[in-house]
């Protein structure tokens, strides 16, 4: 499962709440992108460059693992908000956490538009029953999901 979204705390904590529920390992690329010496690069276009590579690398890599949750980057920054790595995200389950509020005319919601499941929240990252909620909502989403595809789980 792939958690998209213009909040990265916001995923995390959602994708953290998603794992424990489904008995899953979750996984952060913002996490991942941060711990690499690519972030030390000479000027922020270099560094937001590299990171891009690092992350879309990341989603190859993690699109052969089963039983993950995937929290992605966010602020319209990340490689889902472009669509570069959208080819590996098609293999899991993509979930569009939404923020109330949110900018309708943001460039990177119709990359994230492409998630199969949409769940709606605050946007406060720091708030564990938001968050428990949110993934509360998601669950039922992708319980419709499979009940609209019976197919889904051997597609995924």
């Amino acid at each position: 499962m792939t958690i998209v979204g213009n909040d990265e705390g916001v995923n995390e904590r959602v994708a953290r709440k998603l794992a424990m529920r489904l008995g899953y390992s979750p996984v952060s690329v913002p996490a991942l992108v941060a711990s690499t010496a690519a972030m030390e690069r000479d000027g922020e276009a270099e560094a937001e460059a590299a990171a891009l590579v690092l992350e879309n690398s990341a989603h190859e890599q993690l699109s052969t693992f089963l039983r993950l949750v995937v929290a992605t980057r966010g602020g319209g920054r990340g490689a889902t908000a472009r669509g570069d790595c959208w080819t590996w995200l098609f293999g899991s389950v993509t979930v569009w956490i939404d923020l109330e509020g949110a900018d309708e005319d943001a460039p990177q919601r119709d990359a994230y538009e492409l998630s199969e499941v949409r769940a709606t929240t605050r946007g406060d990252g720091e708030d564990e029953d938001e968050a428990e909620a949110t993934a509360e909502r998601v669950l039922v989403g992708i319980d419709a999901l499979l009940k609209a595809d019976e197919q889904l789980c051997g597609k995924k």
